[in-house]
């Protein structure tokens, strides 16, 4: 069984855009990361003068990093409680019974999903998709800058809206 020996934590930067609408800048957030990480590694030192063995990284929310072939950022991330989504989901509900996401994905129906987010960014900022970006949930993105190697866990992504669980 592991041993906490230490924790740091960093307020999250948000730019507000409208009333509940606000995005972060994704390098803003792995700066933040960076700098906790340098804490952590000289309060290790300072105090047990021992080895890293293990990093757990945490999240907010649905949000994530549209990335390129190269793993560089196409744009801002949409908050976990961004607004604007909402229209995407009403126009969705309309598309499919509701029910059904609910039904595939064991989510109940919520704009915040990835899936809302990645539509409206899709209707606003179709250039973006033209690059094949790939989507990270910012602890998979994070993971993915510490260590070269995309993957997306799995509570994070059944979060997207987009996975169809296999019962």
């Amino acid at each position: 069984m592991g041993e906490l020996i230490c924790l740091e934590s960093s307020p999250t930067p948000i730019k507000w855009e409208e009333v509940d609408s606000a995005i972060h800048n994704p390098m803003d957030l792995w700066n933040i990361v960076l700098n906790l990480l340098k804490e952590v590694v000289l309060k290790i030192r300072e105090e047990r003068k021992g080895n890293i063995e293990c990093i757990g990284i945490s999240s907010f929310g649905e949000s994530g990093v549209l990335i390129d072939n190269k793993g560089n950022p196409l744009g801002s991330v949409l908050t976990w409680f961004d607004i604007r989504t909402k229209d995407i989901f009403e126009r969705f509900k309309n598309l499919i019974k509701i029910e059904n996401l609910r039904f595939f994905t064991g989510l109940f129906s919520d704009y915040t999903y990835t899936l809302f987010k990645l539509l409206w960014l899709k209707e606003f900022y179709p250039s973006i998709f033209i690059k094949n970006p790939k989507w990270l949930s910012i602890a998979d993105w994070i993971a993915y800058n510490l260590t070269g190697n995309i993957q997306v866990g799995i509570t994070h992504a059944n979060h997207t809206g987009c996975i169809k669980l296999v019962y």
